[in-house]
């Protein structure tokens, strides 16, 4: 039997497993898409690949905003989306699932073009590290705005399933910010992403919440009997006394890798300006005992709504960067008080966290 025989009798033998099916159409999709002839000049050009997800600077040259999702399959269907404006992805023979994912877009509003990058993180905070602090910081401009979106559980009785938060702070039991930052460091979003985020929902009568979250290692200690339970019970009480909206597993990560590198203390020579956000999507509620929503129709909508959100704050960004309107920049002041006045107390309920995770 020839290889072409075989490839055949692997696929019709696979045909019906939807994990498959995910992957062959991630490889048809970056076949179609990957600028091979960029890509392969830059690097005879001397551009070198960063480790993980094979970018290069000239991939992203001018591109200025960013959108993030754990999951390559989600990234996949925001590309999807935009799919006749792709200009770039990452390379079809990438192990997506090891390194990531990403593709770069095309996009305009009111005759201003701008691009965006969506890329996957995969999950968890040691991989935001590798993919956005290692990855693309190495190759990105110096002046950016990062937007992650995904879903999360909530702790807070009045936030249902389906309901929509944005993390305005991102207290860190992440295990990856404390080897850069001491453990009062409060991780923020910043107000012009806020603020942006604020404008364009209050015009398409979207509810969001902006509220603190929470950035976690673990996704799912708190559902259940653990060896640890009285001390997720502190943690838990501690989240409502806070009002913190969401618990997540990227957000702290981003935040403070944003601010370390805006403040240059890290990547010091590329002067970065960057901003950021998270939109999270909430699938589930712990307190009713359950790691995601029973109904899948619930989930997409409410991802979906995220994403749109994400898109067109964006595109309100893109409009006031340029030329800022006086609703942007009295959102930014209000903002700016905001993440200030958040600050104290949500490094007692920080302390709080850390003591009982700690003993």
């Amino acid at each position: 039997m020839d290889n072409m025989s075989k490839l055949v009798d692997l696929l019709n033998s696979k045909k019906n497993d939807p994990n498959f099916r995910e992957t062959i159409k991630k490889m048809q999709f970056l076949l179609e898409h990957f600028d091979t002839l960029a890509y392969d000049q830059a690097i005879k050009n001397g551009e070198k690949p960063t480790a993980h997800m094979e970018m290069i600077p000239s991939m992203f040259k001018d591109v200025n905003y960013y959108i993030t999702a754990g999951s390559p399959g989600r990234v996949l269907d925001i590309l999807l989306r935009h799919e006749d404006r792709i200009i770039q992805t990452i390379r079809p023979d990438a192990d997506v699932a090891r390194s990531g994912f990403f593709g770069i877009y095309e996009d305009e509003i009111q005759e201003k073009k701008f691009k965006v990058c969506v890329f996957s993180t995969n999950m968890g905070p040691s991989q935001v590290e590798i993919n956005y602090g290692l990855d693309l910081l190495s190759v990105a401009p110096n002046d950016m705005t990062v937007i992650r979106v995904g879903t999360a559980g909530t702790l807070q009785p009045n936030i249902g399933l389906g309901d929509i938060v944005a993390g305005t702070s991102a207290l860190g039991l992440d295990g990856v910010t404390d080897f850069y930052v001491d453990g009062d460091y409060i991780a923020q979003a910043t107000a012009d992403v806020l603020s942006s985020l604020y404008n364009v929902s209050s015009k398409r009568n979207i509810d969001v919440k902006f509220l603190p979250i929470i950035t976690k290692s673990s996704l799912q200690s708190e559902i259940g009997e653990t060896p640890k339970k009285d001390t997720h019970n502190i943690i838990r009480q501690a989240a409502l006394d806070g009002n913190v909206g969401a618990s997540s597993m990227e957000s702290s990560v981003i935040y403070a890798l944003s601010d370390l590198a805006t403040k240059g203390k890290i990547y010091s020579d590329k002067g970065f300006n960057i901003s950021c956000g998270t939109v999270l999507a909430i699938v589930n509620n712990y307190d009713e005992g359950s790691l995601f929503a029973d109904s899948k129709d619930l989930m997409n909508e409410a991802i979906t709504n995220s994403v749109k959100l994400v898109e067109e704050a964006i595109k309100y960004l893109v409009l006031n960067n340029s030329n800022p309107s006086e609703e942007f920049e009295s959102g930014k002041k209000g903002y700016t008080h905001l993440l200030s006045q958040q600050k104290e107390e949500l490094r007692k309920i920080q302390r709080r966290m850390r003591e009982a995770y700690n003993t």
